[in-house]
C-alpha cells in the first residue's frame, strides 16, 4: 500500500482517490505514522541521488525504475503531493506528534537543496495556514536561569519573534516548542509587535511562562 503511494502508473486513473483514502485509513493497519514519513523521506532522498548521478534507482524489488530525470523529477513531485495532501486534510497528525513535526522541518530543507522552491513555498504556507495556535507552560527555577531556546525577528525588522533553535533535551521541546513557532504572546503580553531586546527582556523577567505559539516556517523562512 505504501508503494502505491508512489507507484504512479495506468492503475491511478483507475483510483484517482488512493492517496486520500490511504492518509483517512491509515491509522488502522499502522501503529505509528512516522513510519510512513520514513520510507517517504528514503524514497525521496534515493531519488535526490540517483538524479545526481544520472543512474537508475528503484524505490523497492516490485516498483517504478526512474531511469530519466523526468520519471525521477515526477516521483519526486508525487511524494510532495502526498505530503502536501497529508498536511492539508490531516494536520492535527503533525501537531500530536513531535517525530512528524521534525520531518516537516526536516522535509523543507529537502525542498530547498532540490531547488524546488515553488513545492517549498506552497508547503510552507499550507503548514502555516494549518497550524492553529497553542500555549504551554514553562517554569525556571530562578530569573539567571539559561532560556532553553533562541529567538530572532523583531519589529524593528518588520517581523514577529521566531524561535530559531530550541534544545532538544530541554523542558521547552519536551512541552512542544518548536524552531519556526512565532511567538504570540507570553503571559498575556503581545509579542506581535515587539521589538527583538524588550522580548528578550520580558522572557527573563519571568521564572513561570504562558506562551503561546504558532508553528510559522512562510513567516520564519
Amino acid at each position: 500500500l505504501l508503494e502505491r503511494l508512489v507507484y504512479d502508473d495506468q492503475s491511478t486513473i483507475l483510483d484517482p482517490t488512493f492517496i486520500q483514502d490511504f492518509l483517512l485509513t491509515y491509522r488502522v493497519f499502522i501503529e505509528k505514522p512516522q513510519y510512513i514519513t520514513t520510507r517517504l523521506q528514503e524514497w525521496f532522498e534515493k531519488l535526490s541521488l540517483a538524479q545526481q548521478s544520472n543512474t537508475s534507482t528503484t524505490l523497492s524489488p516490485q516498483s517504478f525504475v526512474a531511469d530519466t530525470d523526468f520519471q525521477t523529477l515526477n516521483l519526486k513531485k508525487r511524494i510532495y503531493r502526498i505530503v502536501l495532501e497529508w498536511i492539508t486534510n490531516h494536520f492535527n497528525d503533525f501537531e500530536n506528534n513531535k517525530e512528524l513535526y521534525e520531518f516537516l522541518e526536516h522535509f523543507q530543507e529537502i525542498l530547498g537543496k532540490e531547488k524546488m522552491q515553488e513545492q517549498f513555498k506552497v508547503l510552507s504556507i499550507a503548514i502555516s495556514t494549518k497550524s492553529r495556535p497553542r500555549t504551554i507552560t514553562l517554569a525556571r527555577s530562578k530569573r539567571d536561569e539559561q532560556l532553553q531556546f533562541n529567538i530572532q525577528g523583531g519589529w524593528e525588522k518588520g517581523y514577529g519573534i521566531f524561535v530559531s533553535r530550541v534544545d532538544k533535551d530541554s523542558k521547552a521541546y519536551e512541552l512542544g516548542m518548536r524552531r519556526a513557532d512565532q511567538i504570540l504572546d507570553v503571559n498575556g503580553q503581545s509579542f506581535q509587535h515587539i521589538q527583538l531586546s524588550n522580548a528578550i527582556d520580558i522572557l527573563k523577567q519571568f521564572t513561570h511562562m504562558s506562551i503561546t505559539l504558532k508553528y510559522n516556517p512562510i513567516g520564519f523562512n
